[in-house]
């Protein structure tokens, strides 16, 4: 982004501030300075004790007629939504109009027996078991750039037949849960999600130009566009959703300053829905997760925090609350590039960092690198898998080596060490190491990131005669939809009418790996007389997916 923005910033407003506050706007023009007058950039705003201290525009919120980001500019929040919708299903069991330990299936019975009791808390806390309907829509022959309406999803949840595990024993995040939640206090109340919320929610807060954008065709005005830079340069990220309780929220960083302000003085809700917005979620196994209703409970430099992000076409969003300083963050970017979480704590440090515990470091850890030989680098190239999930590939490009997931551009890697690399991108903190035998030879890796993941080393090579066994049509009875497997220049694909072709690199025997997003692992079974009877698909979000082969 930095090649393509501009290095001097517009002022696109000025500056709100609190009577008597000192505000380091430098410090955040500098934190902003590579969002540009002439791009895309984003929106930020600090709130202290319900005040606003500092609120800023940078870059432009449409680029194509120069139209400028302002504090007062609606930005799609995409799942910032979520604990707003969380704060409804709250305030309603708050009223006795629900309880958090409902099934599902008695206010919405489209919902399948599955078999086991699917509770709001799960839904809430992602820890449902429920596939994501993003990864569905795009399996099922759907583009994220399409209009996709509620009744669409609905529609995708009730042809399921399973789930990713049984309710309450995992966390795995699923925007399905959030779709359904809306649909709860949607029906629970009689009224319209986005009605009600503007009643109970948005207007008791002055939250007067937030809203549920469910009708893609209703004009906002003044609202950010959303940008990616291409190959060819910046290009609109395009949305057109039509649904709730996910995402589809549109608000500004004025108003998001209310909503921090109301998480200290708990004016709307009170604090029994505060309590019960920060209650962690619990697994069966008794295990406490960091995740509550809607938002994310962790710590910034020893200070807790309340945070979440949101992603959605070129929209990055963050924000975050610190109960203890009461006090809070918004980050809102309108281009794919956007570093909100580098933002989010930049900001919170230069506005609060004397109150912070200065030992704990929050970016990325400075590594010394180091250089090794060319040949060398070869010996590390190869494809490795997570297990149970994707593939990833590691190439030499020259002089270095990059890594690749499955649908997403190639990263550069930096040796900091002799097997060691570092993913070289500031914020991030994942390290891939190698394991290497006397030898020389590289017989897998492990990915460091808030843990330890082994990957291991993928060799298997199908021979001509296998992998035509797999040829064939390949229909899923639960998305009502195909894809037709076939040998193209010595590789599997596997083509589908709106997605095209998709290929598909080996992993283990009878396994492969597509190298789209949404057809991530690809599993064929085989019958008693060995011939290939069906494929189960599996992506971050969806687990075994099955799809049968058509005689």
């Amino acid at each position: 982004m930095a090649r393509l923005l501009a290095l001097v910033v517009l002022l696109a407003a000025s500056p709100c501030r609190a009577q008597g506050t000192p505000v380091p706007e430098a410090a955040v023009d500098s934190l902003m300075a590579v969002y540009g007058a002439d791009g895309p950039g984003g929106v930020v705003a600090v709130v202290r004790s319900g005040e606003v201290v500092f609120a800023k525009g940078y870059g432009l919120a449409d680029v194509e007629h120069g139209v400028p980001n302002t504090p007062a500019t609606p930005y799609h929040l995409a799942s910032i939504s979520k604990q707003f919708t969380a704060f409804a299903v709250a305030l309603l069991a708050d009223q006795g109009r629900l309880s958090l330990d409902d099934d599902v299936r008695d206010h919405v019975p489209e919902v399948p027996d599955f078999g086991a009791t699917i509770t709001l808390r799960h839904l809430a806390t992602h820890t449902s078991g429920l596939r994501d309907q993003w990864a569905l829509w795009a399996m099922s022959g759907g583009r994220l750039d399409d209009v996709i309406r509620q009744g669409d999803l609905l529609r995708l949840v009730a042809r399921q037949r399973a789930l990713n595990f049984e309710p309450g024993t995992e966390h795995l995040y699923s925007n399905t849960g959030y779709m359904l939640l809306a649909e709860v206090v949607a029906r629970v109340t009689g009224e319209p999600f986005g009605a009600w919320m503007a009643a109970n929610v948005f207007g008791p807060l002055g939250m007067e130009a937030t809203q549920i954008l469910d009708d893609h065709e209703r004009i906002v005005p003044g609202r950010a566009a959303s940008y990616y830079l291409g190959e060819d340069g910046l290009r609109v990220a395009a949305l057109h959703l039509a649904n709730s309780g996910a995402t589809s929220m549109v608000s500004t960083a004025e108003d998001l300053a209310r909503w921090l302000g109301n998480l200290g003085t708990h004016a709307v809700g009170g604090p029994a829905v505060a309590r019960m917005m920060r209650e962690r979620g619990t697994l069966a196994s008794g295990d406490s997760l960091d995740y509550a209703l809607g938002v994310t409970l962790d710590e910034h430099r020893g200070v807790r925090r309340v945070q979440h992000p949101g992603s959605d076409a070129g929209f990055r969003t963050f924000i975050g609350y610190y109960p203890d300083l009461d006090a809070g963050v918004v980050a809102l970017g309108n281009v794919a590039s956007f570093d909100r979480q580098g933002v989010a704590d930049g900001l919170a440090e230069l506005f609060f960092g004397d109150e912070m515990d200065a030992r704990k470091p929050s970016g990325g850890v400075d590594d010394a690198e180091v250089v090794i030989p060319t040949a060398r680098l070869d010996a590390f190239a190869g494809r490795y898998q997570i297990p149970g999930g994707p593939v990833l590939t590691i190439a030499r490009v020259g002089d270095a080596l990059t890594i690749q997931a499955p649908g997403q551009p190639q990263a550069p890697l930096a040796p900091v060490g002799d097997a060691l690399f570092r993913i070289d991108d500031p914020g991030f903190e994942v390290r891939v190491g190698f394991t290497v035998a006397a030898d020389g030879s590289v017989s897998g890796a492990t990915l460091h990131q808030g843990g330890e993941l082994p990957l291991q080393r993928i060799r298997w090579d199908p021979d001509p005669a296998t992998l035509a066994s797999y040829a064939g049509r390949y229909v899923s009875p639960e998305l009502e939809t195909a894809y037709v497997a076939r040998v193209m220049d010595d590789r599997l694909v596997l083509s589908h009418i709106r997605h095209g072709d998709i290929g598909l690199a080996p992993t283990a025997e009878d396994v492969f790996q597509g190298d789209s997003w949404f057809m991530g692992e690809i599993a064929f079974d085989r019958g008693p007389d060995g011939a290939v009877r069906e494929m189960r698909v599996s992506n971050g979000r969806v687990r075994a997916l099955l799809f049968q082969k058509q005689e």
